[in-house]
């Protein structure tokens, strides 16, 4: 016992020092950089503050002005966002400031803001590098080999930047969908799925990776998938209970929200487009062509569907190498005497 406890205290502290560095230069960055997210943060959290359940009636954006909002973009996250964005503004409530000037607008983000904002973030950033280190160990990946994938993570320029200098919540969820995974890998089922609904809850977006853990289950016979699926569902639904009940028609209202966002466009400018659809679309709307811009955007439906249908099939077939567990892993007995 003593040696197992002594082994784990070791290994710990490596990850720790491993670690480190990277957490000094996140800090350092913190406090003086900030994209335009953290600014709309703000103004989400005090609209949660002032309207409490009904805070989804305002989530399309349409009342940006009058709530304070530095820009008319709706909320298209999870209840746990919110809620959390509204705990931090209470621990640091000085205001965002804005104003035209010159035709030029300008917002100032309060110090105490960023750094509350961001120190969330990089903690789920080194907890999302640690879930990831665990994850690949039960993977077979080997102590080395775990760590390699912690520290490509944890190093990787993009993933400083999205937490410590432009701020956005991306790891959050990705440490819950991380969990989800690990403890599938440790054969507890109905918490993993549990944990990759909330992923989806706290960003929408992560459904997409959520069912892939369906379809890893499915490996083992589409029947344990179905079962893991109200746990699945109460994951990602169960956070938005309470506005329900509260405020039907705010739900209603951030559902169209949601969908407004998830459709296809052409961004302005093209540095805001992440596929190659939304980036032919943009070149042909920039040269007048919106008939072929409407058909780029028409087309990657199309094409993403069986795409996505075939990554979980790949998905499924490659978790059968993973040897899941049919139960939770029962722990070591302790030796006896005698």
């Amino acid at each position: 016992m003593r040696t197992r406890l002594a082994s784990r205290g070791r290994r710990v502290l490596r990850l720790a020092v491993l670690l480190l560095p990277g957490l000094l230069l996140r800090a350092v960055l913190a406090p003086y950089t900030c994209g335009s997210d953290i600014a709309q943060f703000a103004g989400f959290a005090d609209t949660t503050l002032r309207r409490g359940l009904r805070f989804f009636s305002y989530s399309d954006g349409s009342h940006a002005a009058g709530e304070g909002w530095p820009y008319p973009w709706p909320y298209v996250y999870g209840p746990p966002l919110a809620v959390t964005l509204a705990a931090l503004r209470i621990l640091a409530p000085t205001p965002v400031t804005k104003h035209w000037e010159g035709g030029v607008y300008h917002v100032y983000v309060p110090t105490d803001w960023i750094v509350a904002v961001k120190t969330l973030l990089i903690a789920f950033d080194a907890a999302s590098a640690v879930a990831l280190y665990a994850v690949a160990r039960l993977l077979g990946a080997g102590e080395r080999g775990a760590a390699v994938c912690m520290l490509l993570y944890f190093y990787n320029p993009l993933v400083v930047y999205v937490s410590s200098i432009y701020g956005m919540f991306d790891q959050v969820a990705l440490f819950t969908l991380l969990a989800g995974l690990y403890l599938l890998l440790k054969g507890r089922r109905i918490p993993a799925f549990l944990a990759a609904g909330l992923a989806a809850s706290v960003k929408p977006t992560m459904a997409v990776a959520a069912l892939g853990l369906l379809a890893a289950e499915s490996s083992r016979g589409w029947g344990r998938a179905l079962k893991a699926l109200p746990a699945l569902l109460a994951g990602a639904l169960l956070p938005y209970l309470p506005f329900a009940l509260a405020d039907p028609y705010g739900v209603a209202v951030y559902v169209k929200a949601v969908e407004s966002v998830a459709s296809p466009s052409h961004p302005e400018p093209v540095a805001y487009s992440f596929n190659g659809f939304s980036s032919i679309a943009f070149y042909a709307w920039s040269r007048g062509d919106a008939g072929a811009a409407r058909a780029a955007l028409a087309a990657w439906p199309l094409l993403f569907a069986p795409l996505y249908a075939a990554a979980l099939l790949a998905a499924g077939k490659r978790a059968t190498r993973w040897r899941l567990p049919a139960s939770p892993t029962p722990p070591t007995p302790l030796p006896t005497g005698g």
